[in-house]
């Protein structure tokens, strides 16, 4: 496997957890009467997995602790845009992209 691949499949995998972490947050408004209190105690779970999967960035951390704390902001895919702000910043992707899927001549 490629250098480039490999980066393309765990940038995918980071984009599942991502997701993930930010359903879990929205899965709160299933729960009316017990989603504030899930929200508190979800807040730290999600910020701590953000910390560590992106990089150890506090900003991005204390960015998704803050959107899972304050009431009615679980809205807000905090996890995803971590993943796209990092992602932009840390990749070349044009030049993977092409290099793992070639166009092909007709």
């Amino acid at each position: 496997m490629t250098e480039a691949k490999a980066s393309l499949n765990r940038d995918i995998i980071t984009l599942i957890v991502a997701l993930i972490i930010d359903f879990v947050g929205l899965a709160s408004y299933l729960f009316p009467s017990l989603g504030e209190l899930f929200d508190g105690f979800w807040a730290p779970i999600s910020a701590l997995l953000v910390y560590l999967l992106f990089g150890r960035k506090l900003s991005w951390a204390s960015f998704t602790f803050i959107e899972e704390l304050f009431p009615y902001t679980d809205i807000i895919p905090s996890a995803t845009l971590a993943w796209y702000f990092y992602r932009r910043r840390n990749s070349s992707d044009s030049k993977n992209v092409a290099e793992i899927y070639p166009m092909k001549e007709k």
